[in-house]
């Protein structure tokens, strides 16, 4: 067989070589159509397109055209720009196709910001791990109602991925990928921008409480993240009380009753905490009710100690009784019973939630008129009761005058830091029996160590042992310390099961072996 090797010589001698070589061919076949043969080999047309980006026309290469990023440009790995005119192009076909295939879709950003390979996996983990439950049965909203809008607020996108960048460094040590403070940051900046434009639309409003609520929430996993958290829950309080006085209907125009939902079930089986913790507790306070009963003590400090005592005494019961004769809190019926609005429908409705206004469970006089340790006979254990006061706590530091709360969480308040110690203390062992399915999923390294910080602010003076008053909380955090030690992620839940299981060891401060 001849073999015919095709010189390398200039393009158009080649061509004309290429030509005759398929006239050779044709005519060895019986074919002699010489027109057709030539327009065969003709190049073929193409349109020129003018809506390429500018990085692929600098380079002179035929760009995909696809909107962020084109596939040569994320290649590359560099930053894809188009011109001014392929907005208006992509802006008049979506429109176009919307109009003829009337579907929802999302409203992107006239000037999208490029995220890398690793927001898109905080992303991701923000909706499978990360996203808030609240209100608890309303966790569609996180899900689908907020990263659908994100996209249109900056501010709301970096809140998201500093909330998961956070979340995900409580199980998973990658300093490299850590970039939870620079989101931050930029959320922050952009709230200061939309908070200048006030007051905003019914969509930005639920925008900015969005990105409220995910700072809050990011706030619990950082170590000194406590003010942050209060400042940013007293926004979502004043922000929450704005879309009700005006009807703002959106995301979070949800009824109250949904947050409650399944907290009725938690109630109906509220399990029965240690007696001798919760005494411990108790003792505590009354030990520290004399710097309280003082004409020099602010109100609010009065306040929150006697919400802590609200959240504690109920649960106990009388001395004619004991846990071993109840399994479960007789009164519980009852209790719930007060707090359903409409008895058809079952719903439990407290009088109020942790971020509106609301009346609090308990004045100080009331709490100090009787032994704050003991109970008489006739005392009614009512868990009920120790939830509302648990929330009456969080209300105070979310809607309360701001430069009262700043004086109580001052540094050189002693008193303030032991009261807020206790808040800590008190929290972890009653919240865990209330939380809905995913708070139980929720790390508390965070919050450990604001706890941690309370009580290592606060040291003796020449008059009085202050480190005395916080000995409780101390040995409590003592065993809570060694189990985050050995499982950094320890939930919630976790700490539910240690609380049932082996309450021991909260009062005895004991090392765990988990």
């Amino acid at each position: 067989m001849m073999t015919i090797i095709t010189p390398k010589c200039a393009r158009p001698s080649h061509l004309y070589f290429e030509v005759g070589y398929s006239l050779f061919l044709r005519t060895a076949n019986g074919t002699n159509d010489t027109a057709a043969s030539f327009e065969a080999r003709k190049r073929r047309g193409h349109t020129k397109s003018r809506l390429g980006c500018i990085s692929c026309k600098k380079r002179k290469i035929k760009c995909q055209e696809t909107w962020p990023s084109c596939a040569n440009c994320v290649k590359r790995g560099c930053a894809c720009r188009y011109p001014t005119v392929f907005k208006h192009t992509q802006h008049d076909r979506i429109v176009s196709e919307v109009l003829s295939n009337p579907r929802p879709f999302v409203r992107l950003s006239d000037t999208p910001s490029m995220y890398s390979a690793n927001d898109m996996r905080l992303f991701h983990h923000f909706l499978i791990a990360a996203h808030p439950r609240i209100p608890p049965e309303h966790e569609a909203v996180w899900i689908r109602d907020v990263p659908a809008f994100s996209h249109q607020y900056d501010y709301l996108m970096h809140a998201l991925l500093a909330l998961s960048d956070s979340h995900l460094s409580m199980f998973v040590n990658d300093p490299k990928a850590n970039m939870a403070l620079a989101h931050r940051q930029k959320a922050i900046r952009g709230l200061e921008q939309a908070f200048s434009k006030w007051p905003p639309t019914a969509e930005e409003i639920h925008a900015i409480l969005a990105t409220s609520y995910l700072l809050s929430f990011q706030s619990m996993f950082m170590p000194d993240g406590f003010i942050d958290c209060i400042v940013s829950l007293r926004s979502c309080s004043m922000l929450s009380q704005y879309i009700l006085e005006h009807r703002l209907a959106g995301a979070f125009a949800v009824p109250q009753s949904l947050e409650y939902m399944g907290l009725e079930l938690k109630l109906r089986n509220f399990p029965v905490l240690d007696q001798e913790l919760v005494r411990d507790g108790l003792r505590s306070l009354d030990n520290i009710k004399q710097f309280v009963n003082t004409p020099s003590s602010r109100t609010i400090e009065k306040t929150i100690f006697a919400q802590l005592v609200e959240s504690l005494r109920p649960l106990l019961f009388p001395p004619s009784r004991s846990e071993s004769i109840f399994p479960s809190y007789p009164i519980i019926q009852a209790s719930l019973n007060t707090g359903i609005d409409n008895a058809s429908s079952g719903i439990y409705r407290p009088p109020f939630n942790h971020i509106l206004k609301g009346k609090l469970k308990g004045s100080f006089e009331e709490v100090i008129s009787q032994p704050i340790a003991e109970v008489p006979h006739s005392h009614i254990p009512d868990p009920v009761r120790s939830f509302q006061g648990l929330v009456s706590g969080t209300i105070i530091l979310n809607t309360w005058p701001q430069d009262e709360v700043l004086e109580l969480l001052s540094p050189s308040n002693k008193l303030g830091n032991i009261l807020m110690a206790h808040f800590c203390a008190v929290r972890f062992i009653v919240a865990p029996l209330t939380a809905h399915e995913g708070g139980m999923k929720i790390p508390f390294k965070g919050m450990l160590e604001w706890c941690e910080r309370f009580v290592d602010i606060v040291e003796d003076d020449e008059d009085v042992k202050w480190t005395q008053y916080v000995d409780w909380t101390a040995r409590m955090l003592r065993t809570m310390r060694s189990c985050v030690n050995q499982r950094r992620g320890l939930t919630f839940g976790e700490l539910y099961d240690i609380l049932t299981n082996d309450p021991a060891a909260f009062r005895e401060g004991r090392l765990m072996n988990l």
